[in-house]
């Protein structure tokens, strides 16, 4: 689940934050999948060396689709991030938001809810294999959370109960 769902909320986080891991700590289960043998629920805590704290829980019980969001808390407010849109949130009640469109992109066997963003970076990565573009990720910047993810499993694969 961790690897499959929320890896990009974590990719985002990670590059928010722009700094080494610390440390990890995580818990994981599979608490409503019994057919499958892998978590359905992770839930942990990342260090980073900067002293940013990063707690985040994620699960796939759920019945309905539901939005992700990614909330900062900061000294001078909090910022919400959505799929496409943010809110900022200062101590003193003033806020400032931001929304957009997002184009959509047309393919078949997904349902629409599962986003458009991975075909929009299938498309991207074959123009660059073509020579036409450039990637906007670096294969070092993935592997950064490529390691941090296989961190979150070796550290939540102690507690995992299947």
């Amino acid at each position: 689940m961790v690897i499959d769902q929320a890896i990009h909320s974590v990719d985002l986080v990670n590059w928010l934050i722009g700094s080494e891991v610390e440390s990890v700590s995580c818990s994981m289960a599979n608490r409503g999948h019994k057919s499958v043998n892998v978590e359905d629920s992770a839930e942990g805590l990342i260090t980073y060396k900067n002293g940013v704290k990063y707690g985040f829980y994620c699960m796939n019980n759920y019945g309905c689709d539901e939005p992700i969001e990614i909330r900062l808390f900061c000294e001078k407010g909090k910022a919400v991030l959505g799929y496409d849109d943010a809110r900022i949130i200062y101590n003193d009640g003033t806020k400032e938001e931001f929304s957009q469109t997002v184009p959509t992109e047309e393919y078949e066997g997904g349902k629409d809810y599962w986003g458009f963003q991975h075909i929009r970076q299938i498309k991207e990565f074959y123009r660059a294999c073509l020579g036409i573009e450039q990637l906007k990720m670096s294969g070092r910047e993935a592997l950064k959370t490529q390691k941090l993810i296989c961190e979150i499993y070796r550290k939540g694969k102690e507690s995992m109960k299947i």
